[in-house]
């Protein structure tokens, strides 16, 4: 016996050192542990992504496949190429006539081939001032940085002077400033002032309540918000309290949206009941009926069929019509360039302003997705969200990344289009991957009902998704983007208010 021990025994200690070097390996592999000397590669997403085919826009661009998938700056500005050249807005003719007959002013979506037309509104000519603008105000570039690896990112508020416009839209209404300082007046799509407010007292909220009336939001010290709301009565002029509960009502994102933005529009919704210090949330049928039982901490509404929750842990994720998952909070992803596995968990956007447009629903089969990818280890043993990265996305409906060229941001995505910005400017991507207008643009607003004002070498413009010209370039000094149909523009000494009108009239909320 001892004869045949012997040499097993002597075998032991090197097979024992080949398992354990073996149990090293894989566990580096799978990012249990990191060894100092080892530098890892560069973050490289194995996912599937759905890239942009290369196909030709109205004016024969070909989108080109630049870079790795992401929505947020690359690190390697080296790879910020120069833009296509080849996507370009295309020349039209601009005319301009009172609103008709058989045409109503509508939020829809506009289209080149939708019977729409530009109409201009003279109700409010004589309560609009015949400056620009007669004071600066101080407004915040919104950016986020990362002090270090395992710290999720922090918000930068990069401040910055610009001229304060006398005419404003807000969600329908035009905000008009006043020869007294700080006070606008609020007048309606007919030209009639509603109501009054003092800047220092109470500002436009960007969130409407559950009828869809705009809300007002009283200020405090510095300017912050205190979280009261209100309504203003358009029979007496005055601010009333609102019947607003943001955890409730409020649509995710604070812009100047329109009324059929983020509400039911299925045969799904949500049904909320008081529960501790906030509320549950339960999926409930179009009458309100409850489906399912109150287990979400938030829900915001159907689109195409997802829908964005959280449960009590506070992990988002998305759910089917029927209510089960159908894009995971936490999915594991494993990087072959850093011989790792991350675990990639869906988090909420840092800030709910206009800079987060395009997060909770979906749009063209694609939506905005914040993704803090975590250690592996730390997250399965520990339970620890040691960050990775922390970026922002663009997701598809099956949870998987959609190609971004590398060097882009995206600012925003809506009516299926993307608002990148790169070394040279702003430009236009649509959901299939195509550059409908190239990055070269000094100022670009997101889509809004299908248009999107821009700025080059000085001069205004407005445009469809097509990236064809509504307003050509050098008709207008400045062109604010659609407010609920309305659209205010200046130029030659004068405010014009033009109206999106349609023959097509939405059934309800119609702004007319």
């Amino acid at each position: 016996m001892k004869k045949y021990m012997r040499p097993i025994l002597q075998r032991l200690p090197a097979l024992l050192l080949m398992l354990l070097l073996c149990a090293v390996s894989v566990m580096y592999l799978y990012g249990w542990f990191d060894i100092s000397m080892i530098v890892r590669g560069k973050d490289a997403e194995t996912t599937a992504e759905t890239s942009p085919p290369v196909s030709t826009s109205d004016t024969g661009a070909a989108a080109t496949e630049t870079g790795a998938s992401t929505d947020t700056a690359s690190d390697d500005t080296s790879d910020t190429s120069a833009p296509p050249d080849t996507a370009q807005p295309n020349d039209g003719e601009f005319t301009l006539s009172p609103l008709s007959d058989g045409y109503e002013v509508s939020y829809a979506e506009w289209t080149a081939d939708g019977g729409w037309t530009l109409c201009e509104l003279d109700g409010a000519d004589e309560l609009l001032p015949g400056y620009y603008s007669s004071h600066t105000t101080t407004e915040f570039d919104i950016s986020y940085t990362n002090s270090g690896e395992g710290k999720q990112n922090d918000i930068v508020y990069t401040p910055y002077e610009t001229d304060s416009p006398a005419v404003y839209t807000y969600m329908g209404l035009l905000i008009v400033e006043t020869e007294t300082d700080g006070v606008y007046n609020i007048v309606d799509v007919n030209g009639e002032s509603i109501g009054s407010f003092d800047e220092s007292v109470i500002v436009p909220a960007y969130c409407r309540d559950k009828y869809g009336d705009p809300l007002f939001e009283t200020v405090g010290e510095h300017g912050i918000g205190t979280g009261d709301f209100y309504v203003i009565n358009g029979e007496t002029h005055a601010f009333e309290p609102a019947d607003y509960i943001p955890e409730v009502d409020g649509r995710g994102v604070r812009f100047d949206y329109a009324p059929d933005y983020g509400a039911p529009s299925d045969s799904r919704t949500f049904v909320s009941r008081k529960s501790g210090d906030g509320y549950k949330f339960a999926l409930a049928d179009e009458g309100g009926k409850r489906l399912r039982d109150y287990k979400y901490t938030a829900a915001y509404q159907f689109s195409e069929e997802r829908a964005a929750v959280f449960n009590d842990d506070g992990e988002m994720y998305y759910i089917s019509r029927s209510g089960s998952t159908a894009i995971k909070s936490a999915r594991s992803r494993k990087i072959p360039s850093q011989d790792r596995t991350v675990v990639d968990i869906l988090l909420r956007p840092l800030t709910d302003g206009e800079e987060s447009i395009g997060f909770y629903y979906y749009d063209h089969g694609l939506v905005r997705a914040r993704v803090l990818s975590a250690n592996y280890y730390r997250y399965h043993s520990k339970n620890e969200t040691y960050a990775q990265s922390d970026e922002n996305i663009i997701m598809t409906m099956e949870g998987e990344r959609f190609y971004i060229p590398a060097g882009y941001e995206v600012k925003a995505y809506s009516n299926g289009m993307l608002l990148l910005r790169g070394k040279y400017g702003y430009g236009y991507m649509d959901f299939t991957g195509r550059w409908v207008v190239d990055p070269d643009l000094e100022e670009a607003t997101p889509f809004s009902e299908g248009l999107a004002a821009i700025k080059k070498d000085g001069k205004c413009a407005l445009i469809d998704e097509n990236g064809s010209f509504v307003i050509p370039y050098g008709v207008y000094e400045h062109i604010e983007e659609p407010s609920t149909g309305i659209i205010a523009a200046y130029g030659n000494g004068k405010w014009t208010i033009l109206a999106k009108a349609s023959l097509t009239v939405l059934p309800e909320d119609e702004n007319s």
